[in-house]
């Protein structure tokens, strides 16, 4: 059995299809949020890759990123929880 996910306050961001999760634009390259990073809304905060085809996880909302609940090169599912962003100030 999988632990259930870790809850944190804030805006959840879905994967937006079945895939690979990236956390950077290439290998070897800096992330692109860490935990405690601010985004803007639309900033690009992963990637998730199916067939080689790349789409863009966005931000759907300014703020500051308070969990990365997927792995890099992990594989995700429609809909799970990548990041949560948390209202800056919060």
């Amino acid at each position: 059995v999988a632990p259930a996910p870790t809850v944190v306050a804030g805006t959840p961001v879905p994967a937006p299809s079945v895939g690979v999760f990236w956390r950077s634009p290439q290998p070897g390259a800096p992330a692109f949020v860490e935990v405690g990073s601010t985004v803007e809304a639309g900033d690009t905060i992963g990637i998730v890759e199916v067939m080689k085809l790349m789409s863009n996880v966005l931000a759907p909302e300014s703020g500051v990123i308070a969990a990365i609940h997927a792995g890099n090169g992990e594989n995700v599912q429609f809909g799970e929880v990548l990041v949560t962003i948390a209202p800056a100030g919060a």
